[in-house]
């Protein structure tokens, strides 16, 4: 199983955040795999699905946060990794 780290979160705009991570060292074939972004505002969750099943990328951008004062609220993201054609995470 492929192993997420390194998470990263920037933005040079208040109209998206860009969401960069890095996949341990591994023996597996990273194309047998597929991430999927999820957001929440809390901590703790529930997280809900921000990107479709990706493969082979490891940065994605969200356009679904506010500029101005909202901008600041706390967000929350982790990748969820899962074996392609099953249900395996």
């Amino acid at each position: 199983m492929l192993h997420v780290t390194n998470i990263r979160i920037r933005s040079f705009d208040l109209g998206y955040l860009d969401v960069y991570w890095d996949i341990e060292p591994s023996y597996e074939d990273i194309s047998d795999y597929e991430f999927v972004v999820e957001k929440s505002d809390n901590e703790f969750g529930p997280y809900f699905d921000l990107t479709v099943p990706i493969v082979d990328r490891y940065h994605v951008r969200d356009n679904t946060v506010k500029g101005g004062k909202d901008f600041y609220n706390k967000i929350y993201y982790r990748i969820r990794v899962q074996k392609r054609g099953t249900s395996e995470q």
